[in-house]
Formats: structure tokens, C-alpha cells, sequence
């Protein structure tokens, strides 16, 4: 009984531990390029290993549909994922939501809302 237990108590300690070194992403900053439709988004991850521990997807909503969804499978680097998309139909007052997944545990969303300038249309 008494190895039973000390067992299970090993295995929920590695299991305790593994998540503490998993985390969600800390921020996300975006820009949006009215000029050429273009989202760009930074998404702070830092981790020790890209390979491992990294963003595995990143969702995009316009006006809160889908309307893309991106599978990665490592991260750019330590500390950041740097991604691009072309937002051919956006329109004034629109809204876009990001959502970045990390591999291990968590996610981050945020928005922006799109104000057309009306010099620039």
C-alpha cells in the first residue's frame, strides 16, 4: 500500500511540475495596414524550448465568425510568434479578434477595431 502511494504521489508531483513550466502567451500586439488589408500580429510566448513548448494555432474572427484558422508546429523563436494575413474584405467598423493557443496550456485573445481613415479611402 505504502509503495502505492508514494507512487501516485511522484507521479502527480512530475505531473504538478510539468505544468509549471507551461504557460499561456502574455500579450499580443497588433497592427492593421489599412492601405494594404494587413494584419500583423506579435504574440509574446517566452519558452525554453520553440520546439516543444510553442503557439500551435492562431484563430482569426471578423465581426465574431471564423475566417481563418492557422496550425503551426514550432514558434519563430524564445520569446515571440510574428504572423501576417491578408484581410481582403474588411470594411469600417469592423472588428477582428485574434486568438493564439499555446501547445502546453492557455490562450490569449484581443481585438481591434477597424476605423478607416477617410483620407485613406
Amino acid at each position: 500500500m505504502n509503495k502505492l502511494v508514494t507512487v501516485l504521489l511522484v507521479f502527480v508531483f512530475t505531473l504538478i511540475g510539468s505544468f509549471s513550466y507551461a504557460h499561456s502567451p502574455s500579450e499580443i500586439k497588433l497592427n492593421f495596414d489599412y492601405e494594404a488589408k494587413i494584419l500583423k500580429a506579435i504574440i509574446l510566448h517566452s519558452v525554453a524550448d520553440s520546439d516543444k513548448h510553442y503557439i500551435k494555432e492562431i484563430k482569426i474572427k471578423k465581426n465574431n465568425k471564423e475566417i481563418l484558422v492557422h496550425k503551426l508546429s514550432r514558434q519563430d523563436n524564445n520569446t515571440e510568434q510574428e504572423v501576417s494575413y491578408l484581410i481582403p474584405d474588411i470594411n469600417d467598423s469592423d472588428t477582428l479578434t485574434i486568438i493564439a493557443y499555446c501547445s502546453k496550456i492557455g490562450q490569449i485573445k484581443k481585438d481591434i477595431k477597424i476605423t478607416f481613415n477617410k483620407e485613406s479611402k
